[in-house]
């Protein structure tokens, strides 16, 4: 009978050295270009830092040599913009929304940022509300100065709503720091006619 080869699969080669020297070289290779990138990337970071600078310098000169009386009006426009837009209108919102009692609707909301006045426009169904409407915003702590400006009944509606005008200062303070000299008499609701 015939014999049967025996056929090893698990058998070990030996490397060969031209793939082990290939393989070498091209880890090489790939460090090398690693290397390269890394060192591009800092210099391009560098470069750009230093056009940042430049840019914003040569930007800055320009813009105050080259601005017309047009454009420095426009640049104060522009910043007045801003600064309305950086109010903190949520706060002042909560504010007066907290203290509205129920029936009592806001018309409208109007803060100069500058000088912190606030002039609130509101209708109520009638005086008792509108005068507890006024008096919770001067408890309110955020509040200073509150002072009923004007009312009007509006005949011509039904159930004669009262519409009224609020001034006040809103104060940038914590409501849970403690106020200097405040009492409740200096804060007084007044009738301006």
């Amino acid at each position: 009978m015939k014999s049967l080869r025996q056929v090893d699969f698990l058998r070990r080669s030996r490397w060969r050295w031209p793939g082990v020297a290939s393989l070498i070289a091209a880890a090489l290779v790939l460090a090398w270009q690693v290397h390269s990138a890394v060192q591009s990337g800092q210099s391009l970071t560098q470069e750009r830092q230093a056009l940042a600078a430049m840019t914003s310098k040569t930007i800055a000169a320009a813009r105050v040599t080259s601005m017309t009386p047009e454009d420095r009006r426009r640049h104060a426009q522009i910043e007045s913009v801003a600064v309305q837009l950086s109010v903190p209108w949520d706060q002042l919102l909560a504010i007066v929304e907290q203290r509205a009692n129920g029936p009592t609707k806001l018309l409208r909301l109007e803060q100069d940022s500058s000088t912190g006045q606030l002039k609130l426009s509101a209708q109520a169904p009638n005086t008792a509300i509108m005068m507890d409407y006024v008096i919770s915003l001067e408890a309110d702590p955020m509040l200073q100065g509150v002072r009923l400006r004007s009312h009007e009944a509006k005949r011509s509606e039904p159930l004669a709503p009262v519409q009224f005008e609020v001034v006040a200062t809103w104060r940038a303070i914590e409501p849970n720091q403690p106020e200097s000299g405040d009492t409740s008499a200096q804060r007084s609701v007044e009738v301006v006619r």
